[in-house]
């Protein structure tokens, strides 16, 4: 349970659309919010963050990570190689259901490649619904707007990685 009021014209501005597409998108599941002004519940926030970040998701994952295309020459991972990293945790966007689509077959691509590429150790993370999770953590720090999409990516990356380190503390 959110204990932070996030009102659906809020929504809208965080993820950088109006609200009467926040208002569509909850419609299509709930009752449709009556105004702009309406606070959203848990169910209706998780579904507008599952819609939001399906439908507006990144072309390549070369786009996140920097990785050069296949063409270019090969070159060092230096942020894994400087932090002498010994393991990469690679996000799996595994479907709501627990099938893998598109995004999550580029995830493992990109891992061989790290691993080919770079001779990085990988693994594959679950990462359903920690975009929904780092949405509800900004919202106790009252992050908004454009700081918020600054962001968000990296606090589900942490909450991944902190996920990961749960699941395998020895």
């Amino acid at each position: 349970m959110s204990f932070q009021k996030y009102r659906l014209r809020d929504v809208a501005t965080d993820f950088g659309t109006n609200a009467k597409e926040i208002s569509e998108i909850v419609g299509k599941y709930f009752e449709k919010p009556k105004n702009n002004t309406q606070v959203l519940s848990d169910d209706e926030l998780n579904v507008v963050f599952d819609r939001m970040t399906h439908a507006h998701q990144i072309d390549s994952l070369e786009q996140v990570f920097a990785v050069k295309p296949k063409e270019q020459p090969k070159q060092e991972a230096p942020k894994a190689e400087e932090k002498k990293a010994e393991l990469v945790v690679v996000g799996n966007p595994v479907n709501m259901d627990g099938t893998e689509g598109d995004r999550s077959e580029k995830c493992h691509e990109l891992a061989k490649l790290l691993e080919t590429e770079y001779g990085l150790k990988t693994d594959m993370m679950d990462e359903r619904l920690t975009t929904v999770e780092a949405h509800r953590a900004l919202n106790v720090t009252n992050t908004r707007g454009k700081d918020r999409k600054a962001v968000i990516d990296a606090v589900s990356a942490v909450i991944i990685l902190e996920d990961y380190i749960k699941q395998h503390k020895s």
